[in-house]
């Protein structure tokens, strides 16, 4: 609609608005019936108390990333960009959790609910989103779509950014959409703001962003509206917010990147991205996935000349401009990074749903959307996604002040780091530093020119003066460290001491891992 309106006064002149039907959607474009079956409205309601709920549960301790998360949010503020170094992200959410740990405290629920706000938060934007596209029956299903679905529900369990992107990338459609329809200074302010926000929040925007400025000068090339045009400026405006970070931004090209990942093929990210929108490896997800793919498709089919289309060109250029670059750099694909597209798709589910011409097709399928999206929910919040706690709870039991646990690979730290007493300490193989947060710089070159050997004696040698207790928490087959774990456990077996495996390696949690208990000779 707002994005391929006609446009019929030139680039000087104040643009002229379309003209609108009583419902506020533009004269001529498809509206749906304003009003949901009884039944449908049932489901709705079901879908919001449900998923909203679920968007604050999670029995699981954290893994990796969400563990290093909260612990660089928790430094002092002025250190958390520096620390950033090491790692791969932009600040934002770094410095808003930073603000929400102060207040709410540290511990894991408290520092996921605000990923459980964002969510919330975002099931609003989708429902403004939807209205401004094709009406309230369009905006109520939306908003169910995305309140079941298991992705934005397992994002909205994670200390991570991924449930704001979301949240996001349906306010900058909406603000997109209104200003082109009246390019307005505020409506143009808030279009600035919300691109400098999602810049700083993940370099997937840059994806999105690098799409939505073609899409918007193709526009303005082939209309030359003024609207276009003030838009673009508007977006141009809000980069200005990445300026300032771009040295850091180099420094982390030059020296993290994605090591623990081998990169990706163009099928596989399709499979995994549409797998992952349903829920997972589960036949339920991947039902779930190929009826949102089926009914998205069908929005574009069934209304190809109205506001769908561009709609379907921003998400799917962007999810093809990111996996090309994936596949082409061999840096890391993971289908988390498509929350800067999902809620675009799940619009366009909801147009198709919306237009579907049989009201018990329309009411069966958004019911099953609803059934299997809770399925997945359901799953999300039961499921364990790292032995962290385990382990966690058994060094704790048994160990004593100055006693060591040591991880290898160092991917395994963070999480048990975080619930271990302050009596026990912490030390990653092939470094040495403490296992409260990865240093990715550089990181395959170090991992590749370690020795488990000496690492090992020294380990012992310390521990030995103390008369500690060593507790080795290790697991194979991560990248860049080849076999260098199993070495590690072997040479600390030739020392004399004998291992007690006191925690066994559970194949179902993905983050799995043994422990080893090396008592004093």
């Amino acid at each position: 609609t707002a994005f391929v309106g006609p446009v019929k006064t030139p680039l000087e002149r104040r643009p002229e608005v379309p003209p609108r039907a009583p419902d506020g959607h533009p004269a001529g474009a498809y509206r749906p019936a304003p009003r949901l079956d009884v039944l449908s409205a049932a489901l709705v309601a079901l879908a919001l108390v449900a998923g909203g709920a679920l968007r604050f549960v999670a029995r699981s301790s954290l893994w990796l990333d969400e563990a290093q998360t909260a612990t660089t949010a928790a430094l002092p503020l002025g250190d958390i960009a520096d620390a950033l170094r090491a790692d791969g992200f932009p600040p934002l959410f770094y410095w808003v959790l930073h603000g929400w740990l102060a207040v709410v405290g540290d511990g894991d629920a408290a520092a996921r609910a605000l990923s459980g706000v964002a969510g919330v938060a975002a099931l609003a934007a989708v429902w403004w989103a939807g209205r401004h596209l094709g009406g309230t029956r369009v905006a109520w299903m939306a908003t169910a779509v995305l309140a079941t679905s298991p992705f934005a529900i397992r994002y909205s369990t994670e200390v991570r950014m991924y449930s704001v992107l979301v949240g996001g990338t349906a306010l900058g459609f909406l603000l997109v959409a209104r200003a082109l329809e009246r390019p307005r200074l505020g409506r143009l302010a808030a279009v600035a703001a919300v691109t400098a926000g999602m810049l700083l929040l993940h370099y997937w925007t840059l994806f999105l962003l690098v799409v939505t400025v073609v899409a918007l000068a193709g526009r303005w090339w082939l209309r030359r509206d003024g609207a276009s045009w003030r838009v673009l400026l508007a977006v141009g405006a809000g980069t200005a917010a990445l300026l300032p970070w771009l040295g850091t931004l180099r420094y982390q090209l030059e020296h993290t990147g994605t090591p623990w990942s081998r990169g990706t093929q163009p099928l596989t990210a399709m499979e995994k991205t549409f797998s992952a929108w349903g829920g997972g490896a589960h036949v339920d997800a991947r039902l779930l996935g190929a009826l949102l793919i089926g009914l998205a498709a069908w929005a574009l089919v069934r209304h190809r000349r109205q506001g769908t289309w561009p709609l379907g060109i921003v998400a799917g250029g962007t999810l093809a401009l990111g996996v090309a670059l994936a596949t082409l750099t061999g840096s890391a694909f993971q289908p988390r990074y498509t929350a800067v597209v999902f809620p675009l798709v799940v619009l366009l589910v909801a147009v198709g749903l919306a237009s579907l011409p049989d009201q018990r097709v329309r009411t069966a399928l958004l019911g099953a959307i609803v059934v299997l999206g809770l399925v997945g929910g359901v799953r999300n919040a039961v499921d364990e996604r790292s032995q962290a706690g385990e382990v966690a709870d058994v060094i704790a039991d048994g160990a004593a002040s100055g006693d060591v646990a040591v991880f290898c690979p160092d991917q395994l730290g963070p999480g048990v780091d975080r619930l271990l007493p302050d009596g026990v300490r912490t030390v990653v193989f092939p470094t040495g530093a403490d296992a409260a947060r990865v240093d990715w710089v550089d990181y395959e070159e170090r991992n590749e020119a370690a020795r488990p050997g000496p690492f090992a004696r020294r380990l012992l040698a310390a521990a030995e003066a103390a008369g500690a207790t060593v507790w080795y928490v290790w697991s194979p087959n991560y990248r860049t460290y080849g076999r260098s774990c199993e070495a590690l456990e072997q040479d600390l077996e030739a020392t004399g001491r004998s291992g007690a495996r006191v925690v066994p390696r559970d194949r179902a949690v993905p983050e799995r891992s043994w422990l080893t208990r090396y008592g004093p000779p």
